[in-house]
């Protein structure tokens, strides 16, 4: 739990386990130094923390923090937080620390530099990669970080009521001082641009443009075939991959509930009977991916398949895996997904960051 000024902080999950933080601004109507309180449950709750002072951070507003229950383990992350003024209880008996965790590998690249390879699955990886990256200081090694799925990257933009939840993320990472950076396949630019102004060195990589002609290969592509982008962000993204028959799909979304109203196909001319690949980055629960299946099949196309690099275990949740889907296979990464399927194919990731952060 944690609390400003005795409001308490409103906070969900999100499907994959990011934290929606809701914003209490406007609830604030002091400009004396305030006081954080924060009971420590778990590593996830210590996100929520950092969010709120970055809040605090963003509106040029003095706090000092009430702690308790902290494991001594956290201290570095507390105080990287920078409170003007911490009080802090420590627990009376220390839980277990693994070394690393399952979230974090570590490769040796030579002349003293460090792969740390990250996975996202609930936002205590993010504080473990604090820890670990304290840890591989204290032994003077170089380290470049790769990121397999960059957390809060959807929330790549200032929503009233919410937090800004990616700029918090970025300059967490950011103030970690890794020597370079690499994220697969962000959400959108504004993760790359967030971190160059923290002056990082970052690079944006995107497997699924490999990936996209191995599943042709599989699928024995024809010149007639469609490969489909599901909105104008997807085509965007993958502007310069050269394939034939482009088809480029439009959502329109109701502004008050966000929920999608309408396909439009904006580009291209169907083609019958042929069979379409739709690529995007990431996939939730599939809503768009199932109004674009539709709207193919119901033009008379043949099997449709998926092909994203992040998938989310709230594809289940949906209807894109079900019986009468009009979505035939999914093809992803394990970058997010911890769940399988018959329908969902893993592309594999072991060529993805090889040579990363080499000699360049």
């Amino acid at each position: 739990m944690i609390k400003v000024n005795e409001i308490p902080i409103i906070t969900e999950k999100f499907p994959n386990n990011e934290t929606k933080v809701k914003d209490f601004a406007q609830q604030i109507n002091s400009d004396k130094t305030l006081q954080v309180d924060y009971l420590y449950k778990n590593d996830d709750e210590l996100l929520s923390l950092l969010f709120v002072k970055g809040r605090l951070d963003e509106l040029n507003q003095q706090s000092t923090l009430e702690a308790s229950n902290l494991p001594s383990r956290r201290l570095s992350f507390i105080k990287n937080l920078r409170f003007s003024k911490a009080s802090l209880k420590f627990q009376e008996i220390e839980d277990v620390e693994r070394p690393f965790g399952t979230s974090i590998q570590l490769q040796e690249q030579g002349n003293g530099e460090v792969l740390l390879k990250f996975k996202y699955s609930t936002d205590k990886d993010l504080v473990e990669l604090a820890s670990t990256k304290q840890r591989l200081d204290e032994l003077n090694k170089k380290v470049n970080l790769f990121v397999w799925y960059m957390p809060y990257s959807r929330m790549d933009r200032e929503i009233p009521g919410d937090l800004f939840t990616l700029k918090y993320v970025t300059d967490f990472i950011s103030k970690l001082n890794f020597n370079k950076v690499s994220v697969m396949e962000p959400h959108s630019s504004k993760t790359v641009d967030l971190f160059k102004k923290h002056g990082v060195k970052i690079k944006d990589i995107y497997p699924t443009k490999d990936w996209l002609h191995e599943v042709m290969a599989k699928q024995k592509f024809t010149s007639l075939d469609h490969v489909v982008f599901p909105d104008k962000g997807a085509r965007e993204r993958y502007s310069d991959i050269d394939v034939p028959n482009v088809l480029t799909f439009d959502k329109k979304r109701n502004p008050e509930t966000g929920k999608i109203e309408g396909i439009e196909l904006k580009e291209g001319q169907v083609n019958e009977k042929r069979q379409c690949i739709i690529i995007d980055d990431l996939c939730s629960k599939g809503g768009t991916f199932m109004g674009v299946g539709g709207s193919l099949k119901q033009r008379g196309v043949g099997e449709v398949n998926l092909l994203v690099a992040h998938c989310e275990d709230a594809i289940f949740d949906g209807a894109i895996l079900k019986q009468d889907s009009p979505i035939n296979k999914v093809y992803t990464s394990e970058s997010i997904l911890t769940k399988a399927h018959p329908n969902i194919k893993i592309l594999s990731l072991n060529k993805v960051s090889e040579g990363i952060h080499e000699k360049e």
